[in-house]
């Protein structure tokens, strides 16, 4: 019976620390404690990892005032697209990363200057494939959504005096885009007129005048976004 009773304290006293280090009294919080993984003394995220290494793994270097969309409490929060996860920090030398689940799908980082999903990229898929990305439009049950990804590329150490070594660097990635449609499922953006109108086969001559008339290139963000808006309103 002490056992149990000392069990319990023990429970109920993490849970007030964790509280109060996230947010005082913030009861929406405490089911996503189980999610966070501590990630203190792994080399990636040290700052000697960096060191020696061209640019960094995240779209905002630093950590920056978000929300998780559920959460009542505010975290500091990045996104580190070389691991395609999502780091908080609790404290200056303290960081943990949230676990990938259905549950906290949502990330309204830099004072909702960003919009950052959770989805499942393998809609008939029995085994979900989930990655980060960034919702750029929403409208009419249509989303535009871009992946932003980085990748590493080792350093390579000359093998005599003659030759030139490189140093190791993070790379940014060129975007992929998707649509995610009314019925929640999510597809490549089509890279050309053609394939998109196969997605849209009674709306084609809609579609065709308007990306004449608007000059709309399948290759810029902005042409991206508008012709999503103009699709939401004829699906």
């Amino acid at each position: 019976m002490k056992k149990i009773i000392l069990i319990s304290f023990c429970m109920g006293y993490c849970i007030s620390m964790l509280s109060q280090t996230f947010g005082g009294t913030d009861q929406t919080i405490i089911p996503i404690y189980n999610n966070l993984s501590n990630i203190e003394g792994n080399k990636k995220y040290t700052q000697d990892f960096y060191k020696d290494v061209e640019g960094n793994p995240y779209i905002f270097k630093n950590f920056v005032l978000s929300e998780i969309v559920g959460i009542k409490t505010k975290m500091m929060l990045r996104y580190n697209a070389y691991d395609d996860v999502i780091e908080v920090q609790k404290a200056p030398n303290e960081i943990y990363t949230i676990s990938k689940d259905p549950l906290y799908n949502t990330f309204l980082m830099n004072n909702n200057q960003f919009k950052l999903r959770l989805v499942n990229l393998e809609n008939n898929s029995s085994e979900p494939s989930y990655l980060y990305l960034f919702e750029l439009l929403n409208k009419n049950n249509l989303s535009l959504l871009r992946r932003d990804k980085i990748d590493f590329i080792e350093g390579r150490i000359p093998r005599t005096s003659f030759e030139l070594g490189n140093k190791p660097k993070f790379t940014s990635v060129k975007y992929s885009y998707y649509l995610e449609t009314k019925d929640k499922k999510i597809v490549a953006f089509p890279e050309s007129k053609a394939k998109l109108l196969l997605m849209y086969p009674q709306q084609e001559s809609e579609i065709t005048k308007f990306i004449k008339a608007n000059s709309i290139s399948l290759s810029r963000e902005k042409d991206l976004i508008t012709l999503t808006n103009f699709l939401s309103t004829i699906q």
